[in-house]
C-alpha cells in the first residue's frame, strides 16, 4: 500500500514543477518588456534634461546672462520679445498679483487707447510664470526663472518628439535616433537658443505633446479605457497651444485637413475622426473664453472647416465608395470643390454676424506673397519686408541635407506615400488588382540602400529593372485562377488581409505622413514656420530607418533578422560623421548677438 501511495504523489510533484516553470517561462518575457519600457522612458527624460542644460549652456557660453547686469539681459530681448517679457515683469513687480491681472485688463500704456491685453495679446504664459515665481518666493532672478522655464519646455518638446516615433516605430531606438538628427540639426529645428519670448517657443512644446497623443489615440490597438483619457489629454495640450500661440488656429487647421482626407480615403474611423474635431472646437472655443471672446477665433478658417468636412464626411455614401478609379476621382474632385465652397462661405457668414475683421491682414499678406495683393498696403508689405516670412531659402535645404536628414526624409516620406497610395488602392475594390500589387511591390523596391550616393538617373534605372523583374519573377499581371475560389491567387494573395497584412499602412503612420506634406507646403511658404515642419522631419527619418515595414523586403534579401543592427549601422553611416562639423557651442552667429556681446565683454572685469 505504501509502495502505490508513493507512486500516486509522483505525478502531482511532477505537476508541480512543470506548473512552476511555466509560470517562470510566462513572467521571464513581461519582465524583459518591462525592462525595454522602462529603459526607453529612462533614455527619454535623460536626453530631455541634458537637452534643455545644453540649450541653456549656449545661451550662457554667448551672453555670459548669469553674469551681466539685469539691464543688459532684458536689452537682449529685442523687438516683440522685450515687449511679452515686460508684462511678466509687470507682474512680478506688482504689489499684488490679482492687481497686477486687473491692471493688464486695462492697459493703457501698450497703445493710445485703453485695452485689455490678456484679450489682445497671447500672453498668459508670462500670467502663469509670475503667479508661479510669487507663489514659491523664488530666490533665483525673475528673468532668470522666466529664461530657464522655456528651456526646460524644450526639453518636454524634445521628450515628444522620442515617443512620437517611439509610437510609430515600436521602438525607443527611433526615438533616440529622432533626437540625435534634432540635435545636429538645431539651428533649423529651433530658434530658442536666441530668441528665446517668442510665442512659438512657449507654444510648439504642447503641439509636439498633442501630436503624440493623437498618434497614441489613433493607434488601432488602443483599448477602449484609454480613449476618453487620451482624448482629454489632447484637449488640454491643444488648449494649451492654441491659448499661447495666434497662428495656433492654421496648424490646427492643417490637422483637421490631414484627418478628413484620410477619413474620406477610409484610412481613418469617422468615429475617431469627429472625436478630435470635437476637441479642436472645445479646445478654440475655450480659448475665446479665455481671451474675453476675442472674435478672430470664431472668424477663423479651422471653425468653418470642421463643420463643413463632418456635413461632407456623414454624406458620404457606400454607392460613391462602389465606384470605379476613374469616376470616385472626378467625385473627389467635385467634394473638394464643394468642402470648400461650404467653408468659404460659413465663413464669410460668420464673419458678417459678428463683424470680424481682425485676420484681414493674413490674407492680404497671403495675396501679396504670391503677387495678387495690393503693392502698396502696410500691412501685407510689414511681413513680406520680414525674412522670417519669406519663402523657404536654399540654406536651410542645404544645411538639413548635408547633415543627412533630409535624404533620409525624403526617401522615408515616398516609402510611407506608397504605402499610403497601396492602401488606398486595397480599399478602393474596383481598382485594378495589376496596378495595386504594382504599388506594393514598388513599396517593397523604393528603400535602395541610399539612392542619394549614386546619379538620380542611375537609381531610377535600377529601380525600375529590379521592379520588372520582381513583377516578372513573381508572376504579378499574370492571370492564375484557383479552381475552388475562381480569383486571382497572387493579386488577391497580395491583397487580403492575411496575406497582406504588413503592406497596410497604419492609422497612425498614415496620418503622420499626410501631416508632414502639409507641414512642408506651409514651410515652403512661409520660413518661420519651418520650426513645426523639421522636428516633424526628424522623426519620419528616423521612423524611416527603423520602421519595420518599410526594410523588412530588403532585411530578407540581405538575409539580415535583427533590424535593430541595421538601424545602428545606418546610424554610423550618417550621424556620426557629421559630429565633427557640428558646432555645440559657437552656433549662435546672428549680428544682434555678436553686438551686444561686443558691448558687454567690455564692461566685465
Amino acid at each position: 500500500m505504501a509502495d502505490s501511495r508513493k507512486r500516486r504523489k509522483k505525478p502531482d510533484r511532477w505537476r508541480q514543477s512543470t506548473t512552476s516553470q511555466r509560470d517562470e517561462t510566462a513572467w521571464t518575457p513581461c519582465l524583459g518588456q518591462a525592462l525595454y519600457y522602462v529603459t526607453g522612458v529612462a533614455v527619454m527624460c535623460w536626453l530631455a534634461a541634458k537637452y534643455s542644460a545644453y540649450l541653456e549652456t549656449l545661451h550662457e557660453n554667448n551672453l555670459w546672462f548669469s553674469n551681466i547686469e539685469e539691464v543688459k539681459r532684458e536689452i537682449s530681448f529685442r523687438t516683440e520679445q522685450g515687449f511679452y517679457y515686460a508684462y511678466y515683469k509687470q507682474l512680478v513687480h506688482a504689489a499684488h498679483f490679482t492687481a497686477g491681472v486687473c491692471d493688464l485688463t486695462r492697459d493703457n500704456a501698450t497703445e493710445h487707447r485703453t485695452i485689455n491685453a490678456l484679450q489682445r495679446f497671447n500672453i498668459y504664459q508670462e500670467v502663469a510664470l509670475a503667479a508661479v515665481y510669487r507663489l514659491f518666493g523664488l530666490q533665483v532672478a525673475p528673468i532668470l526663472f522666466y529664461v530657464r522655464s522655456v528651456f526646460a519646455l524644450q526639453g518636454l518638446a524634445l521628450s515628444c518628439v522620442f515617443a512620437t516615433s517611439w509610437l510609430l516605430s515600436g521602438t525607443w531606438y527611433a526615438g533616440a535616433l529622432s533626437v540625435v538628427f534634432h540635435v545636429i540639426n538645431r539651428p533649423d529645428t529651433t530658434r530658442v537658443d536666441f530668441a528665446i519670448p517668442l510665442r512659438e517657443s512657449f507654444a510648439l512644446p504642447f503641439l509636439f505633446l498633442q501630436m503624440a497623443l493623437v498618434t497614441h489615440y489613433l493607434r488601432s490597438g488602443i483599448p477602449r479605457w484609454q480613449q476618453r483619457p487620451t482624448l482629454l489629454l489632447v484637449f488640454l495640450a491643444s488648449l494649451l497651444f492654441a491659448l499661447q500661440w495666434q497662428f495656433a488656429q492654421f496648424v490646427f487647421l492643417l490637422q483637421a485637413a490631414a484627418l478628413f482626407l484620410l477619413a474620406y480615403a477610409q484610412l481613418l474611423p469617422h468615429t475617431k475622426v469627429f472625436s478630435l474635431y470635437s476637441v479642436h472646437t472645445m479646445a478654440l472655443l475655450s480659448v475665446t473664453a479665455l481671451q474675453f471672446f476675442h472674435t478672430m477665433i470664431l472668424g477663423s478658417l479651422i471653425l468653418s472647416f470642421l463643420p463643413a468636412s463632418v456635413l461632407l464626411l456623414k454624406l458620404q455614401g457606400e454607392e460613391v465608395r462602389a465606384l470605379s478609379l476613374a469616376r470616385r476621382l472626378l467625385v473627389c474632385t467635385a467634394h473638394a470643390v464643394a468642402l470648400a465652397a461650404a467653408m468659404f462661405a460659413f465663413n464669410y457668414s460668420v464673419k458678417v454676424v459678428i463683424g470680424q475683421q481682425d485676420d484681414a491682414h493674413i490674407y492680404k499678406f497671403l495675396l501679396g506673397k504670391f503677387g495678387l495683393g495690393n503693392p502698396r498696403d502696410l500691412d501685407s508689405q510689414l511681413y513680406l519686408c520680414n525674412g522670417a516670412f519669406q519663402f523657404l531659402d536654399f540654406g536651410s535645404v542645404r544645411r538639413l541635407t548635408m547633415k543627412w536628414v533630409f535624404p533620409v526624409y525624403v526617401l522615408s516620406e515616398a516609402c510611407f506615400v506608397l504605402h499610403l497610395l497601396a492602401t488606398v488602392v486595397y480599399k478602393w475594390r474596383r481598382v485594378s488588382k495589376l496596378a495595386a500589387a504594382a504599388l506594393l511591390f514598388a513599396v517593397q523596391c523604393c528603400p535602395l540602400p541610399w539612392p542619394t550616393n549614386y546619379p538620380r538617373v542611375l537609381s531610377i534605372v535600377v529601380g525600375s529593372l529590379i521592379l520588372f523583374s520582381r513583377i516578372r519573377l513573381f508572376g504579378v499581371g499574370n492571370r492564375v485562377v484557383d479552381a475552388k475560389s475562381n480569383r486571382d491567387s497572387d493579386a488577391d494573395a497580395l491583397l487580403s488581409p492575411q496575406g497582406g497584412a504588413r503592406f497596410s499602412i497604419k492609422p497612425e503612420m498614415a496620418y503622420h505622413c499626410m501631416q508632414s506634406l502639409l507641414f512642408a507646403a506651409m514651410a515652403t511658404l512661409t520660413l518661420r514656420m519651418k520650426y513645426i515642419w523639421t522636428p516633424h522631419l526628424c522623426v519620419m527619418a528616423a521612423v524611416g530607418l527603423t520602421q519595420p515595414d518599410v526594410w523588412t523586403s530588403v532585411l530578407q534579401r540581405l538575409k539580415v533578422t535583427h533590424r535593430s543592427s541595421v538601424c545602428i549601422a545606418i546610424t554610423e553611416i550618417s550621424v556620426v560623421p557629421n559630429f565633427s562639423s557640428v558646432d555645440l557651442t559657437t552656433d549662435l552667429t546672428t549680428d544682434l548677438t555678436t553686438d551686444l556681446t561686443a558691448d558687454l565683454t567690455t564692461d566685465l572685469p
